[in-house]
């Protein structure tokens, strides 16, 4: 006798739970392979997207780089126009003092008792000049600057 005749009269409900296993194991083994597949997808999405964002990241620190050294270089040419501005400023006080001097020397030279109204117009004139020439000197220091400045920032400025 069989040893397992005694499950003959469940033999077609064995067979249905056998065909279910069979259906929900091929069912499992479909999702799990789908799932590889999917992560596969996903790997490959995600190393596209990693090369690309280290490709912007270097682009963008290259184009960083070239701005400091932009604004470097301007700010370097900027000083070199300031030292330049400086002597410019010096040399212009210095004329204006020798000027100054050469006139004190005039109105010195001037008889005092003998022409007044020539003393007061040296005397004057030598003040007006004076006034004039620090005037003039400030106000051309001032545009240097300005100018260097507007120079500055249009070397700065991004291209």
């Amino acid at each position: 006798m069989n040893p397992l005749a005694f499950l003959a009269p469940y033999k077609l409900w064995i067979e249905i739970a056998a065909l279910m296993a069979l259906i929900g194991g091929g069912v499992i083994a479909g999702h799990k392979f789908l799932s590889y597949e999917q992560q596969i997808g996903y790997d490959r999405a995600e190393a596209i997207y990693t090369k690309q964002l280290a490709e912007a990241q270097a682009a963008a620190m290259k184009r960083e780089a070239e701005l400091k050294a932009q604004v470097g270089t301007a700010l370097k040419g900027a000083q070199d126009r300031e030292i330049v501005i400086q002597k410019s400023a010096t040399a212009a006080a210095s004329a204006a003092g020798s000027l100054r001097a050469t006139l004190d020397g005039v109105r010195a030279g001037v008889p005092s008792a003998t022409v007044q109204a020539l003393r007061d117009a040296t005397t004057t004139l030598s003040t007006v000049f004076g006034d004039c020439a620090d005037r003039y000197r400030s106000v051309a220091e001032k545009a240097d600057r300005h100018a260097s400045d507007v120079r500055t920032l249009s070397e700065a400025w991004p291209k």
